[in-house]
């Protein structure tokens, strides 16, 4: 059974000036046995304390978690505002869009037939 919490809310906000402002919402699923995160942040909210910026780290730190507690990191796409801080996970096997990597390794797959079983010794694998 997993815990979902929302460690940063996401926002998209057009400004004065006519650009758009957006940050999307950092959710953290805490197992009893493995920690996942769902979207990263921009990378300007990597070390950073601002309401206006999405603060990764410190949301886990939060939550007593560091990045070296998250086993899976998965960005829904590859929006900056979602994957701006897969660098703080570099232990995480990382799924983005349709990719599935740990370090330099990519999982070769139909994605309509992966089951999602990595946790035999944190190697890629499916079946």
């Amino acid at each position: 059974m997993f815990d979902i919490i929302v460690l940063t809310e996401g926002y998209t906000q057009l400004d004065s000036q006519g650009t758009v402002r957006s940050c999307s919402t950092i959710t953290l699923l805490k197992g009893p046995h493995r920690n996942i995160i769902v979207n990263t942040g921009n990378p300007w909210g990597k070390g950073l304390t601002s309401q206006r910026i999405c603060v990764c780290s410190a949301a886990l730190s939060d939550q007593g978690l560091k990045p070296e507690d998250i086993h899976y990191v998965i960005c829904l796409n590859g929006h900056i505002e979602q994957i701006g801080n897969l660098n703080l996970f570099s232990g995480a096997v990382h799924c983005v869009g349709y990719d599935i990597c740990q370090h330099d390794q990519y999982l070769l797959h139909e994605l309509k037939e992966v089951l999602f079983v990595l946790p035999a010794g944190d190697a890629l694998q499916h079946r």
